[in-house]
C-alpha cells in the first residue's frame, strides 16, 4: 500500500470523528460515525473511467462531475463538462447546492483519487447522497481513456473489444496522437463550448439521528 493511500485512510477516519478542521455549516446533517465508516468500505461508491466516459458521450443528464483540484490544475486539463470546486471550498455555502442533489450522481475527481476521496468523506459525513469517486482518478483516466494500451496478440477477444471502445472514447475527447499517461501537457483537446450545468437546489432534510 502506498504512503498516499495510508494518509488517505487516516484522513477518512479523521473526518469520521470530526477531526478534519474544514469550515462546515452549523446546520449540517451529520451522519453517525458507524454509518459513515461502513459506507467507506462500500466499493459501490467508486465509478470507473469507462462508465464515466460512456455517460459523457451519451450525454447522460444525471451526471455531475466535480473536480476538486486547484484551479491551475483544472485549467491545464479537465474532463469535459466538469465543475471546478477546490477541496478547501467544497463545503462553502455557495457550493453546497452542487452536492445537495437528489436527481444527479455527483462524481468527485482528482489526480490520483486522494483529494476526491476526502471530498466524498466530507460530503457523506454531512448527510449528502448520490456521491461517488472516480476510481483511481485522472491518472486512471489517462491510462484507460486518453492513452489506452493495445492488448497483446494472445489476449482474449474481450480485451480487444474494450480497447476499441476506449480508443473511440479517446478520439471523442480529442486525442490526436498517442500520449503517455499521465503527461497532461501532451494532451490535445478539441475546442468545445463549456457545458452549462443546471443545478437544482433542493431543500435540505434533517438526517435521521441515531439512538
Amino acid at each position: 500500500m502506498s504512503i498516499r493511500y495510508i494518509i488517505l485512510a487516516l484522513v477518512l477516519i479523521a473526518v469520521a470523528f470530526g477531526l478534519l478542521f474544514i469550515t462546515v455549516p452549523e446546520k449540517s446533517n451529520q451522519i453517525e460515525v458507524t454509518t459513515f465508516l461502513k459506507s467507506i468500505n462500500d466499493p459501490a461508491r467508486f465509478i470507473n473511467t469507462d462508465d464515466v466516459a460512456d455517460r459523457i458521450i451519451t450525454e447522460d443528464p444525471t451526471l455531475l462531475i466535480i473536480d476538486v483540484r486547484k484551479p491551475a490544475e483544472f485549467e491545464a486539463f479537465n474532463i469535459p463538462g466538469s465543475v471546478n470546486i477546490p477541496l478547501g471550498d467544497l463545503m462553502n455555502e455557495e457550493n453546497r447546492k452542487y452536492i445537495n442533489q437528489n436527481l444527479l450522481d455527483v462524481v468527485f475527481v482528482s489526480n490520483d483519487g486522494v483529494y476526491a476521496n476526502t471530498a466524498w468523506a466530507l460530503a457523506a459525513q454531512n448527510g449528502y447522497k448520490n456521491l461517488y469517486v472516480l476510481e483511481r482518478g485522472l491518472n486512471r483516466w489517462f491510462e484507460t481513456i486518453m492513452a489506452p494500451v493495445e492488448p497483446a496478440e494472445t489476449a482474449p477477444i474481450e480485451e480487444f473489444e474494450l480497447f476499441s471502445v476506449r480508443k473511440g472514447a479517446g478520439q471523442y475527447f480529442g486525442v490526436q496522437a498517442y500520449i503517455e499517461a499521465p503527461v497532461i501537457e501532451k494532451v490535445i483537446q478539441k475546442k468545445r463550448a463549456p457545458k452549462k450545468v443546471i443545478v437544482k437546489e433542493v431543500q435540505e432534510v434533517e438526517a435521521e439521528g441515531g439512538c
